[in-house]
């Protein structure tokens, strides 16, 4: 199992409210429910940074920067060894 850390983070009252009513639904904890959610949103935006750089590259460039992606999306499913 991966290494964590502990982080403080404030956020609005009703901000939390919501938050623990949606772990409660979704039959998670709190903490689960907000790394998911954290999780989630990088790759999004991860995605995101990586089609705005492939719009940048040329023709040539694509085809290299496919097979480097994809053995990184790979590399990152895969299980990790204990």
């Amino acid at each position: 199992m991966e290494k964590t850390v502990s982080l403080t983070v404030r956020i609005p009252q009703s901000l939390h409210k919501r938050m623990k009513e949606l772990s409660k639904k979704e039959n998670k904890s709190l903490n689960e429910l907000i790394r998911e959610l954290i999780k989630n949103w990088l790759k999004e935006k991860e995605e995101k940074l990586l089609f705005e750089a492939f719009s940048m590259l040329g023709e040539e460039d694509v085809e290299y920067a496919s097979i480097a992606q994809k053995e990184i999306v790979l590399a990152d499913e895969k299980p990790q060894e204990i």
